[in-house]
């Protein structure tokens, strides 16, 4: 599936909706998900394989206290975020 296709056909439910804002407040840091209060690992995963999200390894700040990975949004995860939870409707 290309970028463009994901955007113009993609519906979101409410807590994959929820999952990238939350994850938006991360920036372009790998933050762990107990950074994230109202974020899970069922929805962080399903957001990892809708390739909205990246997981990697948590940056050097969160490591320090013993955070292993950690999350941010990919570009179609940013890109989605700015078109909304649905797309939008065609002209005719």
């Amino acid at each position: 599936m290309t970028d463009e296709y994901v955007l113009a056909t993609m519906v979101l439910d409410p807590h994959e909706w929820r999952g990238l804002q939350q994850l938006s407040n991360a920036m372009s840091d790998f933050e762990p998900l107990a950074r994230r209060a109202r974020l899970g690992p069922i929805v962080v995963d399903r957001l990892v394989a809708l390739t909205l999200a990246e997981k990697g390894e948590a940056t050097e700040r969160y490591a320090g206290i013993g955070y292993e990975t950690g999350y941010r949004l990919s570009e179609l995860g940013w890109a989605v975020l700015d078109r909304g939870r649905f797309p939008r409707a065609g002209r005719k």
